[in-house]
């Protein structure tokens, strides 16, 4: 038996060693991921040619190049900072797993030997070289290899020109001219996606639920209850009208004079909260032709005014959090969840959260805008609002939605985060700031398509 367990034990440990090496093998094939060195266009003055020129040289599109910051490709160590040197200048040498990176040709070196550095920090400026005089900065990325020295590699196989351009190689020329092409952008909702959807109101109202249960369930946590200090009359326009009047007129804009009685209701006292919550009347849709004695609207408000005929004192159910009126923001139709106020105007609001499912069917759409239109879009909205923006000469770069939540699943929800020609703003802001609401919502995917 001893013997047995003496043969088990040393097949475990070969199997432990293969483990292990299987892993280290594994994980040490595995490339880390560097960043382009440059934060602003630029292109490739020399590429990588092994044995020749064991790097590229890089030198900005526009402005000077000479000065421009140098940043760290990588989180790792700095292992060298070297001055003077004939051919490479000033030059500094960064330590990361399994690669080491180097930037020469540095005129100034804002880093010390042994310093841990993070991806994208400022390490030097870029200077001239001393063997051409032109200002560019040299980068080169060398493998470590089995016997823990370095070689050096094309740059191509870590990084690529983020502006378009590729290093050179015999396999890979030099791209020149201008790539066209058109942006399609497939959206999903109609309107900005927080608080309370319309459709989806009228869709559970249709289900049999009721205005206060509507209205919990677009509003987490907020309680329906009467306002005991509801205005008879309130100011629209600069003229005094009654409650009444207001929120018929409102409510026959906003929802549709058709909606079901309930979703109706829950119009209506999302209006008046939203009214409460901002301390004015001014701002919402407002039908001021409709006629609404009668009609279902009327009806509906009544309701929740608790008002049996025109002359009795209007007390309203307003939706509270906390003691206040609920800030009761609406739009017209969701891409399936809601989302948070906060990912639209910042600003965290608890009953304003997102992620509350919408019963309707999400309305599709699609829009196409050619590149020029979209470099003319940008542009024009980098010039109002004072920003530096990079677009290069392939269009697929210009846009790179970073970030966004769930509301039609993992691959697609409200654009939280967009890198626009470098710059990084809010789903929300690209599609009224940049593209002038030209889009539903600010659900949507984006799919490049070159002539």
């Amino acid at each position: 038996m001893q013997q047995i367990i003496s043969i088990f034990l040393s097949l475990m440990m070969t199997f432990m060693t293969m483990l292990s090496t299987f892993i280290t093998n594994f994980t040490s094939n595995k490339k880390v991921e560097l960043s382009w060195p440059v934060g602003s266009e630029s292109t490739i003055l020399a590429g990588y040619e092994a044995g020749k020129h064991n790097g590229i040289d890089i030198a900005l599109v526009s402005g000077e190049t000479e000065g421009a910051p140098v940043l760290a490709a990588g989180d790792g160590r700095v292992d060298a900072v070297v001055s003077g040197d004939p051919t490479y200048g000033n030059y500094i040498i960064i330590t990361h797993p399994k690669v080491q990176t180097i930037y020469a040709n540095c005129k100034t070196i804002n880093v010390a030997n042994g310093a841990e550095v993070t991806k994208g920090q400022t390490i030097g400026t870029i200077g001239k070289s001393p063997t051409t005089g032109k200002a560019c900065l040299f980068f080169a990325i060398q493998e470590k290899q089995d016997d823990g020295t370095y070689r050096a590699v094309n740059p191509a196989s870590y990084v690529a020109n983020p502006y378009g351009q590729q290093p050179t190689t015999p396999e890979n020329p030099p791209q020149t001219g201008s790539t066209k092409g058109k942006f399609v952008f497939n959206v999903y909702g109609y309107g900005h996606g927080v608080g309370m959807s319309q459709l989806g109101a009228i869709a559970m109202a249709n289900s049999g639920k009721k205005y206060d249960e509507i209205l919990r369930h677009y509003y987490p946590g907020v309680t329906v209850i009467v306002d005991s200090s509801t205005p008879a009359t309130v100011t629209k326009g600069g003229v005094q009208i009654s409650l009444l009047e207001y929120l018929c007129k409102v409510v026959k804009q906003e929802i549709g004079s058709n909606s079901p009685i309930e979703a109706l209701k829950a119009q209506a006292v999302a209006a008046y909260s939203f009214s409460q919550a901002n301390n004015t009347y001014e701002g919402q849709a407002y039908d001021s032709s409709f006629r609404y004695s009668g009609s279902d609207v009327e009806k509906a408000v009544m309701a929740v005014l608790n008002m049996t005929s025109k002359s009795d004192t209007p007390k309203a159910m307003c939706c509270y959090y906390s003691g206040k009126p609920a800030n009761t923001v609406y739009f017209a139709s969701s891409a399936g969840k809601t989302t948070s106020a906060e990912s639209v105007w910042g600003g965290y609001i608890p009953y304003l959260n997102g992620g509350v499912s919408s019963p309707e069917q999400v309305p599709e759409s699609q829009k196409t805008y050619t590149s020029e239109e979209m470099r003319t879009l940008i542009q024009s909205w980098a010039a109002s609002k004072g920003k530096s923006v990079t677009l290069g000469s392939d269009p697929s770069t210009w846009l790179v939605i970073k970030s966004h939540d769930s509301a039609r699943g993992a691959n697609c929800g409200y654009v939280t985060k967009i890198s626009v020609g470098g710059v990084e703003i809010m789903g929300a802001s690209f599609r009224s700031a940049v593209l002038n609401n030209g889009i539903r919502s600010h659900c949507f995917t984006i799919t490049f398509i070159p002539d």
